[in-house]
């Protein structure tokens, strides 16, 4: 199943980036979520320690059917012309493993994460564990769990949620998040024109 971004990251033509290191505490933060998932060191085997994960030639993501290259050389990973991590797109790999409870410690410099039909478990980060910048989450399919987090009150910003339907996530009362708020990925609707997610089953 293709994925389509909020912000479409274009590979350089060179296929190298030029003059563009990402901070060395950016591997570091994404080396330790790799670990938290069961297969991570078989399915994200490009993510190596003493690398950068936005040098070098782009890797051709080998999973669904829009393949794409990434702009880093760590597979599923984007970065911004800066050099730094900006997109996060795992899904469809078949990731496995329990979210850790309290936080994502992952760049601040992230503005998509995408796990759709990933095989996760447990519940979102509350508020704290977000990506400061976060635009956009696929979770479709992911199977996760629990009250969907008021995000975007830490952000600022409307989120783009990719989410699956009937869904496992809940809002506690009954209410969705609201302004700023989520949006619902609709792919006939263009990004600028995405509706409103505007209900959730209440949680228990």
């Amino acid at each position: 199943m293709p994925r389509r971004r909020a912000a479409e990251a274009v590979p350089p033509p060179s296929g190298e980036r030029q003059g563009a290191q990402s901070s060395s505490s950016d591997a570091d933060l994404l080396l330790a979520f790799k670990a938290t998932f069961d297969n991570g060191a078989s399915l994200l085997s490009t993510w190596k320690a003493g690398t950068d994960p936005c040098a070098g030639p782009p890797t051709k993501e080998s999973y669904g059917a829009g393949r794409q290259s990434s702009t880093g050389s760590w597979l599923g990973i984007w970065c911004d012309d800066s050099g730094r991590v900006n997109v996060i797109d795992l899904s469809g790999l078949g990731l496995a493993g329990a979210i850790p409870p309290g936080s994502w410690a992952l760049p601040a410099t992230v503005t998509e994460l995408h796990f759709g039909y990933d095989k996760m478990r447990g519940q979102l980060p509350p508020e704290s564990g977000v990506p400061p910048k976060l635009a956009a989450l696929d979770i479709d399919g992911a199977g996760l769990t629990g009250p969907l987090p008021a995000w975007p009150h830490h952000t600022g910003t409307n989120i783009t949620l990719y989410l699956d339907e009937p869904t496992a996530l809940c809002a506690a009362g009954g209410k969705v998040p609201t302004a700023p708020r989520y949006l619902r990925f609709d792919s006939s609707a263009s990004y600028d024109d995405q509706p409103l997610l505007t209900a959730l089953p209440a949680c228990p």
